[in-house]
């Protein structure tokens, strides 16, 4: 499952698939008006509105853009997940953020879930699917905030570090979203705020240009604490800047991670 979403000011839609997407999420804006469409291999049709009372359905095909598909600022759009592979049951699971049904849907290499697909799979092949699974879900649950279903991936060995094919991890849409929670458990164990898309926006620009401050200092401090072993905020933050470019606020650090 691969597709992904412009990380652009205003709300964003995000390229995991998902039955429901609120007005909050799936608001087309002038700012946000090229929103990348799912992949083939995260199959999933869409009714989208052109126009004001209008409904169109139709298939959002590699690498479009809502822009593409005449959608216009104001409109809501409706994912709809294709029953294919499994990929229903466990994006409903991350959705809701519940653990419980996720550890049945694949996401570890040592799980009995099998689809008509993947019961064939061996080895390398099986590893990669079982990852792509558990990488998925994590940028959902990333995405919908859900805290504790992003420690419970993580540590089955989730991959924080992994990105949709725009080159977006789990930590650009936290900060794209405003997850504050989220930001701790997926630093502490290995993400990176200088990770770049392939528009070379990383989760602290996501966030400055949003204008998320709390979450960009936030991000910044926890980021240096962990990678130094320091507990004392102050201090990293001004190492931290000696290596690297200005405009992050420090002042009242310990404050401010909180």
């Amino acid at each position: 499952m691969s597709s992904s979403h412009s990380m652009a000011p205003g709300p964003l839609l995000p390229w995991v698939p998902k039955t429901l997407v609120t007005a909050r999420e799936s608001k087309v804006t002038k700012s946000n008006p090229t929103t990348r469409a799912p992949s083939r291999t995260a199959p999933w049709s869409t009714g989208h509105s052109r126009a004001p009372n209008s409904k169109h359905m139709g298939i959002l095909m590699d690498d479009a853009t809502l822009k593409f598909y005449d959608v216009i600022p104001g409109a809501l759009i409706s994912l709809c997940i294709w029953h294919y592979d499994g990929w229903t049951e466990l994006v409903l699971a991350a959705v809701e953020g519940d653990p419980s049904k996720m550890s049945c849907l694949g996401i570890s290499e040592d799980t009995f879930y099998r689809t008509a697909n993947s019961q064939h799979f061996k080895g390398e092949q099986w590893r990669q699917w079982t990852a792509q699974r558990a990488f998925v879900a994590l940028y959902i649950s990333a995405h919908r905030g859900h805290v504790d279903a992003v420690q419970y991936l993580l540590g089955l060995g989730a991959n924080c570090l992994a990105k949709s094919p725009l080159g977006r991890t789990p930590l650009h849409v936290v900060a794209a979203m405003g997850r504050t929670d989220c930001v701790q458990p997926l630093l502490e164990h290995g993400a990176s705020i200088h990770d770049r898309d392939l528009k070379s926006d990383t989760p602290i620009t996501i966030a400055r240009r949003l204008k998320r401050g709390h979450l960009e200092r936030k991000m910044f401090l926890l980021y240096w604490m962990i990678k130094s072993g320091s507990r004392d905020p102050d201090l990293v933050a001004r190492k931290a800047l000696e290596k690297s470019s200005p405009g992050v606020e420090t002042r009242r650090s310990t404050i401010l991670i909180s």
